[in-house]
């Protein structure tokens, strides 16, 4: 079994560093050269475990028995994926067979665990079965993520069959492009949303000026400014509107300034929807600081001349990517955006990601507008989108850029919000997940209900990293006890460096597919932009999970931050700070116990102590991370009018529940009131339909108003929790 383990986790990091870098490889060999030379290399690997561990007197071709017939299953299934996905390169083939063949080594270390453990025969048989449909998930996961990446050059040996001259992109793949001709005439009104709260005025006129130069004959734009106490960030966006209006002798730009309401930029949105023109059919979203391609409407309007089109939703890009903290994000950022999301697009089930997304106005009014008791408002109205048997387009291409997060806890902030967001939306919608064979509702597609629960439980595998750190010293303890020999954990540990490795030649892959170089120094960047959010991102999945009050909706501040001094950065690092610690007491304790003269094999004390260092250096990634971000940054100076900190709200980010971004209230008879006003009553709600979704919406955007304080800001630090 220990060879077989061996060959499997050999042959997928072949497969793994293939499909990166055997592009050209392929062109110079056979695709049948590239899989004899995989089965030697990994088979040799394989077979020289073997004769290392073999012990004196053993049959050493009954040991070769498990590790040729593995090997002849993978060329079976070499030959079944190439015929069930055509469309895939040998690089490709090579590795969806080594995911498959991970089946192989499934029985042999179940078997492993009964004989050498002496742990029951049923205790075995269920975890055979939970790691069977792990690694059945892992590939649906891997599929769901690569399935539109097949029609990129490094993964096609089928060039996609498309013009590539014209405008537009088909509905098979989002990624390609077709002739929009039949739908050039297609131009129905558009009404641009652009929520903003406390914003540099200069760089929301930026946003507007790029609106101005639409390629379009027919829109309209809506400022929606919420709730910014200060009139010198939203009066000079006023004026703009109202001096650009008059130049043109047309009103295009119409300002509103709205405060207190509740729902943040849901809250916003939804009082853009009542405020549409009645003639506008269709509303583009964007940002605050995003600068939109004049040609985004008229390249993507088309697509709704097919009336069952619900949404488009264009990549997410940035600009002023010239910091290495900027940079380490965007490296992060952008697999997402232009591989995964569009991936998932190919099947239905893209996401909606905030900005630079385009809906059919009938619809996003039939399903419940935007809800506003959620942190990723975003990708819940595509949820109910989905659930209604409304789909959209999720386009590859870029049609607008916005700004990266300066500081680690703006970016720390972000990314603790699109984590708990989306368990949010689970924990509401998730009967709609079940299958309807089970008594599930909604019109999903399978496909689509794989996709939104992958999506929404996204961040959970970081949860461990808490808890890691003692579950590793019960091990040791439980070894201890069963006197537990190094027959069996040696191949255990060479697998999951193996695995290590080809996470990382995995990483490389997405980031080649988005467009960069992967480099050692963007993988560099890359890993440490994500090992620093792992305890965020763990805090948010239990936040959003236990928490049954609204969590705190935080922006994306963008003013220019100031330079934190070292203390300052300690203080913002100190969760991950303490759980450094943790895994260095583990360190400690397993030294301080004599866990290498305990056990009957020292090797393990000294492998896992190695292991725990990489969390520690992981946890530390934070530090780094906020060092990178701090070192960009201007020395600080008295800070101007209306100008904010990175100091002001460094702690944000943690479970901090009924703060909402206003000041609304209930009255006793259950209308709501402005905080400010008497008894004033709101706007009138949308005229929406009866449907369970709508109740839902108003029913929990009710329950975040009732536990707003009547007096609080956003990023008032007094509010944390």
């Amino acid at each position: 079994y220990e060879g077989v383990v061996v060959f499997c986790v050999l042959y997928r990091l072949y497969a793994s560093g293939l499909r990166v870098y055997g592009d050209k490889l392929e062109a110079a060999l056979s695709g049948a050269v590239l899989i004899i030379l995989g089965l030697v290399v990994t088979l040799g690997g394989a077979l020289g475990w073997v004769w290392v561990t073999l012990e004196e007197g053993g049959d050493l071709f009954a040991r070769l028995i498990p590790v040729e017939f593995t090997c002849v299953l993978c060329l079976l299934c070499n030959a079944a994926v190439g015929l069930l996905l055509p469309r895939l390169n040998m690089p490709g083939v090579l590795y969806y067979t080594a995911l498959s063949s991970m089946f192989c080594a499934i029985p042999y270390v179940s078997f492993a665990l009964w004989t050498n453990l002496g742990l029951p025969l049923a205790l075995v048989l269920v975890m055979g079965m939970g790691a069977v449909v792990g690694q059945t998930l892992g590939i649906l996961n891997t599929y769901t993520d690569e399935n539109g990446a097949m029609e990129s050059p490094e993964f096609s040996r089928v060039p996609p069959p498309c013009n590539m001259s014209t405008q537009g992109r088909s509905s098979a793949f989002p990624g390609r492009k077709t002739n929009g001709r039949a739908q050039a005439a297609y131009t129905p009104k558009v009404s641009f949303h652009v929520p903003t709260y406390a914003e540099p005025p200069d760089m929301v006129v930026r946003t507007l000026e790029a609106l101005a130069e639409m390629d379009y004959p027919n829109y309209e734009v809506i400022v929606l400014d919420n709730n910014t106490p200060d009139r010198s960030l939203w009066e000079p966006v006023q004026k703009w509107c109202e001096v650009w209006n008059a130049r043109n002798e047309r009103e295009v730009f119409r300002f509103f300034h709205d405060a207190p309401i509740t729902g943040a930029k849901a809250g916003a949105l939804n009082l853009g929807l009542r405020r549409t023109a009645d003639d506008a059919r269709l509303i583009a979203v964007i940002d605050a600081d995003y600068v939109a391609e004049p040609s985004f409407l008229r390249d993507l309007v088309p697509r709704f001349a097919n009336e069952s089109v619900a949404y488009v939703q264009t990549s997410h890009d940035y600009r002023e990517v010239d910091t290495t903290f900027a940079y380490a994000c965007y490296a992060a950022y952008m697999p997402f955006y232009k591989v995964i999301n569009p991936c998932w697009g190919d099947l239905q089930g893209g996401i909606v990601v905030g900005t630079m997304a385009l809906f059919r106005r009938d619809l996003l009014e039939r399903v419940g507008g935007w809800a506003e008791w959620s942190l990723t408002e975003d990708s819940e109205i595509s949820y109910r989108l989905h659930t209604h048997g409304y789909p959209g387009h999720v386009i590859t291409q870029t049609y607008g850029r916005g700004l990266i997060p300066e500081t680690f806890t703006d970016y720390r902030k972000q990314r603790f919000r699109w984590a708990a967001g989306p368990l949010q939306t689970f924990f509401v919608h998730w009967r709609r997940l079940v299958p309807v064979c089970l008594g599930g509702t909604g019109s999903m597609t399978s496909w689509q209900r794989f996709v939104e629960f992958r999506h929404s439980m996204a961040g959970v595998n970081a949860v461990p990293v808490l808890f890691s750190w003692l579950v590793v010293v019960l091990v040791l303890h439980l070894f201890e006890y069963l006197q537990f020999g190094p027959n069996v954990v040696p191949v255990v540990y060479f697998a999951g460096v193996a695995y290590m490795l080809s996470n990382i030649l995995d990483r490389a892959f997405f980031i080649r597919l988005s467009g960069l170089s992967p480099t050692p120094w963007t993988l560099f960047l890359c890993s440490l932009a994500e090992n620093s959010l792992r305890i965020t991102i763990a805090i948010a999945v239990l936040a959003g999970s236990l928490s049954r009050e609204p969590l705190k909706w935080n922006r994306t501040p963008k003013f220019k931050p100031y330079r934190n001094s070292q203390l300052r950065l300690l203080k913002i690092c100190r969760y991950e700070l303490f759980v450094a610690l943790l895994y260095a007491g583990a360190i400690a304790y397993i030294f301080l116990y004599d866990f290498p003269a305990r056990l009957k094999s020292p090797v393990i004390p000294y492998l896992t102590v190695a292991v725990l260092a990489t969390e520690v250096l992981s946890a530390l990634s934070a530090l780094a991370m906020s060092e990178i971000a701090n070192a960009a940054l201007a020395p600080k100076t008295d800070a101007s009018p209306g100008e904010e900190t990175s100091e002001a709200t460094d702690d944000d980010f943690l479970v901090e529940v009924g703060v909402r971004h206003s000041g609304a209230t209930i009255s006793e008879s259950g209308a709501e009131t402005d905080g400010e006003a008497t008894g004033t009553p709101k706007m009138a709600p949308l005229p929406l339909e009866d449907t369970e979704d709508v109740m839902l919406v108003h029913a929990l955007s009710r329950e975040c108003a009732l536990d707003s304080p009547t007096s609080n800001t956003l990023d008032d630090p007094e509010n944390d929790v």
